[in-house]
């Protein structure tokens, strides 16, 4: 931590702007991340209401039938199950992107000092 702060500074100097200010555009950054992450779900949500849908109306009892409408609602299925697993995956870092942004804030500066 103490290696941090000249680091920091010396990011801020070469971006021509205070530390003060480089950790608040952090902090403010995390809250976008967030927001972007909700919208993501949102549309994840909306596309499983009209996938649904689609499923009630199309589903054909026979599956024997090899009807292009299974086909579809099974690699519609199988997407879904992936972006569903992705977002179980990621959600933990929406909440911490609104609940705590410091902590994403110090792990971007970290990340780039690293480097």
């Amino acid at each position: 931590m103490e290696k941090l702060v000249p680091l920091l500074e010396k990011l801020a100097n070469q971006l021509n702007v205070t530390v003060s200010h480089l950790w608040e555009v952090l902090v403010k950054q995390s809250f976008v991340y967030g927001i972007i992450d909700c919208i993501q779900y949102l549309i994840i949500g909306v596309l499983t209401f009209f996938f649904a849908k689609y499923c009630k109306k199309h589903l054909v009892k026979d599956w024997i039938d090899n009807s292009p409408d299974n086909i579809v609602i099974i690699v519609g299925g199988i997407i879904l199950l992936i972006l569903y697993v992705i977002v179980f995956f990621a959600i933990g870092n929406t909440i911490t992107y609104f609940v705590n942004p410091e902590y994403t804030a110090l792990e971007r500066i970290l990340k780039i000092v690293g480097k």
